[in-house]
């Protein structure tokens, strides 16, 4: 294992063959872009790579640009694509069978991925969703592939900075990955019900295990210590619990963010606001209808469906 790196790696599990329903949503998106030129890349994440999809799955996609001019000549989504990464898209290909396939895309720059991975951000969500399993579905040239996969290579170590400092005793991998997507879910508002964080982990053990293993090899994260399958931290108690209080002050801000991205979804989505209140039924069971008001001014109306969802607990 010495002689391969983190990077080698991720370069041999993101280029795992991907779905050929991602396929085609990915190529029908992209043809729909103002440039189809400016599209450096595909990536498929998400929890179809570790359970079974649903016949009425949405796939999950993030779609990379050079530029939000890209992607549309509105001036509103290239503002909102530059001050609250990314512009999420829904997008449905029908095939000759009938069959409806649909997908959640989220568009963002190769340059704001890079920043975003490393943590050079307020939120964590980019880089806490992308140090876990992803693939690869296309990019443009092989200078593009080396500098994602390097951006991916930085999420994992940032992942294993933040949770340091909740680490209060040694853990296994598997104890940790849960520690630090707990963390990272408290900067959203999740609609998941019961532990979906031990269910990604377990499903997915053997690449989160590879990941620790190769990102703290020869000391690669500081302060992070593993030996013999056990991860441990050199912060002093004071340190820890001073970092501790930064991350929740920054959950706050990030929660706040997370909901403006929320809302920002309604307007970049066709039919966004049912999809949203589809998605929080579907994963806490709470019924959220949207009045006609809301469908007609998501950004005023999309207020009250949110204080009911916080009332019923729909929301972590």
């Amino acid at each position: 294992m010495s002689s391969t790196t983190l990077f080698d790696y991720l370069e041999e599990e993101t280029t795992q063959a991907v779905p050929a329903e991602v396929t085609q949503l990915y190529e029908a998106f992209c043809t729909t872009l103002h440039r189809p030129s400016g599209v450096v890349a595909g990536l498929f994440y998400g929890s179809a790579l570790w359970k079974t999809p649903e016949p009425d799955s949405v796939w999950d996609l993030y779609v990379l640009v050079d530029s939000y001019h890209d992607v549309s000549t509105r001036p509103l989504l290239t503002i909102a694509g530059t001050f609250l990464p990314p512009n999420v898209y829904y997008h449905e290909l029908r095939e000759a069978d009938g069959t409806v396939l649909r997908g959640k895309i989220a568009v963002m720059t190769l340059t704001q991925f890079t920043r975003h991975c490393a943590g050079r951000v307020l939120a964590p969500q980019t880089w806490a969703r992308f140090a876990q399993s992803t693939r690869i579905i296309a990019t443009r040239d092989v200078a593009s592939r080396h500098r994602l996969i390097a951006a991916l290579a930085k999420a994992v170590l940032t992942f294993h900075r933040a949770t340091a400092p909740w680490v209060r005793a040694p853990l296994s991998i598997e104890q940790f990955w849960q520690l630090g997507l707990t963390q990272t879910y408290a900067s959203e508002f999740r609609a998941e019900r019961g532990n979906r964080q031990r269910s990604m982990v377990e499903a997915s053990h053997a690449a989160f295990v590879a990941r620790s293993s190769f990102a703290l090899m020869d000391g690669g994260v500081p302060r992070i210590t593993l030996h013999d399958g056990v991860i441990g931290t050199t912060l002093s108690a004071r340190h820890a619990g001073t970092l501790r209080g930064l991350q929740r002050v920054r959950n706050v801000a990030s929660k706040l963010q997370h909901l403006l991205r929320l809302i920002k979804a309604a307007f970049t989505f066709v039919g966004g606001l049912d999809y949203l209140v589809y998605k929080i039924e579907r994963h806490s069971g709470v019924k959220l209808t949207p009045s006609a008001f809301a469908r007609a001014y998501p950004l005023l109306g999309v207020w009250p469906l949110f204080v009911k969802g916080l009332r019923a607990r729909a929301f972590r």
